[in-house]
Formats: structure tokens, C-alpha cells, sequence
């Protein structure tokens, strides 16, 4: 169904890598960020999910300005000025800390926004415009794909190494929690909250917290760092 020698398109090929690039990037960037607005910064759900408007309103002005950018400069400079801009959004979000605001936050999401933005309308012109008409239904489907594939390695990818860290941080922790516990703790950030809020555990309730904060953020500086690069 699919002719793997469609990829010898430069075009193709390019647009097709960079958004799977891009959807990794996205949904690592959304699997971490809204446990950070929720578990960190203390947000409800539905005010986590009103947290991150700011990146439609960035992206839907910057996505409709991109096919005039890329009649004027091509779709090759924007495909990778917008993925430098990604890499740069995850560096500023790994100079967060445990006790940074939303604001600190906003800033990173914003520039994460215009980099998606930026880069995604020229990805999808290049791999549609790689092939005649008669194929554009493999374009299409093309396209799909590669944005599917990059959301589910963004997940597992950038998920594991979150939870990884995380782990390995809070480990130390939970030393003194019974053994069921700590592994549930050490297991989900979520729980680990849970735990420390629920009083049980008296005054050393907000050092767990504390101790939980901190390995969070261990962990999304270990998912970002790698998304990053």
C-alpha cells in the first residue's frame, strides 16, 4: 500500500521526519507539563487545561501566517527555525524549580507554541507536494501517520525517562514509608502527592511533598533534556 520508494523524496522525507519530530516533542511536552500544572503547581483539572489556551492563541495567528513565510523563505527554514524553537522551550523549562509560578512556566509554552506553529504547516506542504495528484490520498495518509507515530514515541519516549528520574529521586524518600506504599510513591508522582496530603503521616506529610516536588522535577529535567537534543 505504501511505496517505501516514495522516501527518496528530499521533500518527502524531510517533511515527514520533522513531523514526527514535532508530535514527539507535543505530546511529551503535553504528558509532562500538565502533571507539572496539576502536581507541582497545585492546579485543578479543569484550570490545568485553561493553563494551556495560551499555546492555541499562539498558534493558530503564527499557523496561518506560515504559508506566506514559506512562499517568501521556503518550507525547509521554517521546518527547522520552528524545531530550534521547540529545543529552546525545553531548555527554559528545565531552569524551573519546585517552588516556580506559572508565569515561569507560561513563557517556555509560548515559544513552544510558535515553534509547533511554525514548523507544522511547511512539514505537511512538503510531504503533500512531494507527489502528483493521483497520490495525494498517500499524502494524506502520510501525513496522518507520521503525526501519530511521533505522538506515541512521545509519550513512551520522554514518558519513561520522566518516570524514570522521577523514580530514581524519590526512592530516597520513602524510606521510612512501608514497603507498599514507598512502591506505589515511588511509582506515581500523583500518589506520592496523595500520600503526603492525606495526614497520615503527620509532620512528615510536607517533607514527602517536598521530596516528591523535587524528584518531579528531577524527572521532567531527564524528559526534557533528552527532548531537547
Amino acid at each position: 500500500m505504501l511505496d517505501p520508494r516514495i522516501f527518496r523524496l528530499k521533500g518527502l522525507s524531510s517533511g515527514s521526519l520533522t513531523l514526527v519530530l514535532i508530535f514527539l516533542g507535543a505530546f511529551g511536552f503535553f504528558y509532562v507539563g500538565l502533571q507539572y500544572v496539576q502536581l507541582v503547581l497545585g492546579f485543578r483539572p479543569l484550570l490545568a487545561a485553561v493553563s494551556f489556551l495560551p499555546i492555541a492563541v499562539v498558534a493558530m495567528p503564527v499557523s496561518s501566517m506560515t504559508p506566506k513565510l514559506a512562499e517568501r523563505y521556503g518550507d525547509k527554514p521554517l521546518m527547522a527555525t520552528g524545531l530550534i524553537l521547540m529545543g529552546i522551550a525545553f531548555y527554559l523549562i528545565t531552569g524551573l524549580g519546585p517552588d516556580s509560578e506559572y508565569p515561569p512556566f507560561l513563557l517556555p509554552m509560548v515559544v513552544f507554541a510558535f515553534g509547533m506553529a511554525l514548523s507544522s504547516t511547511p512539514s505537511t506542504n512538503a510531504v503533500v507536494a512531494s507527489l502528483p495528484a493521483e497520490k495525494q490520498g498517500v499524502a494524506s495518509a502520510l501525513n496522518d501517520v507520521t503525526r501519530e507515530l511521533g505522538a506515541a514515541i512521545g509519550i513512551a519516549l520522554l514518558g519513561s525517562l520522566f518516570n524514570s528520574g522521577y523514580s530514581d529521586e524519590v526512592a530516597g524518600k520513602t524510606t521510612r514509608l512501608p514497603a507498599e506504599t514507598a512502591h506505589m510513591v515511588q511509582e506515581s508522582p500523583a500518589v506520592g502527592i496523595q500520600v503526603a496530603e492525606s495526614g497520615k503521616l503527620g509532620k512528615a506529610g510536607p517533607e514527602l511533598e517536598s521530596g516528591v516536588h523535587d524528584a518531579f522535577m528531577q524527572g521532567m529535567d531527564q524528559a526534557f533534556i533528552a527532548g531537547r537534543s
